[in-house]
């Protein structure tokens, strides 16, 4: 449990560099491309959290380029 919670700590950590906090809860809710059409708070109940964490790197490293 402690684990998931830290990974998802990190997660919104890495969003929040990204996004203002409605833009961050808006994009954990909607579907996305990179995600097959699926919504990343749905991989993260499954416990897919890494796959989440590897779409916000992608778009970290797109935004930072």
């Amino acid at each position: 449990m402690r684990d998931s919670l830290l990974q998802l700590e990190w997660l919104v950590g890495e969003l929040a560099e990204l996004y203002p906090p409605q833009e961050a809860h808006l994009w954990l809710f909607s579907p996305h491309k990179l995600l097959s059409g699926e919504r990343p708070v749905d991989l993260i109940a499954r416990g897919e959290t890494e796959r989440v964490l590897q779409i916000i790197a992608q778009l970290k490293d797109g935004a930072y380029t």
